[in-house]
């Protein structure tokens, strides 16, 4: 069977995905939707552009907007798919294109779902003390709910920040993406979420940065503390985690603003 694949992406794995399922054989990309302006870098068309011309293919380029499902270009390439892709995309995906797709429309989420859903679930996971994974699932209407059809946990300690997680996470769901590909469609098997869940919105860790910067005592309390226990010698400050670890602590920091008044 032919796969012809709807992609709504964003970031380096949107790329990625690219270049992977152009390098399948019996496999085309029958459009690409982009995200809007406000949420993905400036140069990202750019980059889809090249790799076009890199590999000599001609893939309809469209920008999400409300109700493009009733966008005559994107009529034409949502006949043509049979297989749609969401990664990192920022935009909830209408209930018209999910009905027209399911269940073979699925989505890229680094997190161990049901834990995570929403935004920002690697810098959660940490904050709350919950395992780290990445999970491709079928699109619902309700945010990351849908049926996994692979999921997998990925190793992080305590002296991992989430940058370097995130990393992860992208190579991990790359390879499970690859490890779905080769099953779609027949050997695709899905499971209901269980267990505990977590959600968060965008606003969520943005009200943490603020309230840290309104009343930072116990943050800078644990820094001097840190910087008075720490020696050219090697001394440093050592604390115990729950499960039992010790780790040793370094900080840095450097000032971005004057002092208010």
């Amino acid at each position: 069977m032919r796969k012809s694949v709807l992609l709504f992406i964003n970031g380096r794995l949107g790329l990625d995905l690219m270049k992977y399922i152009l390098d399948q054989p019996e496999s085309e990309i029958s459009g690409i939707i982009l995200n809007s302006g406000e949420k993905r870098t400036p140069d990202y068309l750019s980059k889809i552009m090249e790799i076009q011309m890199a590999l000599e293919v001609d893939i309809p380029v469209l920008v999400f907007e409300n109700e493009i499902w009733g966008n005559e270009e994107f009529k034409a390439v949502l006949a043509q798919s049979n297989l749609a892709v969401v990664a990192l995309f920022g935009h909830i995906i209408p209930r018209e294109i999910i009905s027209a797709l399911s269940p073979s429309i699925v989505n890229l989420h680094p997190s161990y779902l049901p834990l995570g859903r929403g935004a920002d679930p690697i810098p959660w996971a940490i904050l709350d003390d919950e395992k780290q994974g990445v999970t491709i699932h079928v699109v619902e209407e309700f945010l990351d709910t849908g049926p996994i059809v692979l999921q997998t946990e990925i190793r992080s300690d305590f002296g991992m920040n989430s940058g370097e997680i995130y990393q992860l996470a992208m190579k991990a769901l790359m390879d499970l993406f690859e490890e779905y590909y080769k099953l779609w469609p027949d050997g695709v098997i899905f499971h209901s979420q269980t267990g505990r869940h977590s959600y968060h919105s965008s606003s969520d860790l943005a009200r943490v940065r603020e309230e840290l910067l309104r009343d930072s005592g116990a943050a800078e309390n644990f820094f001097r503390i840190t910087q008075a226990l720490s020696f050219s010698d090697g001394r440093a400050l050592h604390i115990k985690l729950r499960n039992g670890e010790i780790w040793e602590v370094s900080l840095s920091a450097k000032q971005v603003l004057e002092q208010e008044d």
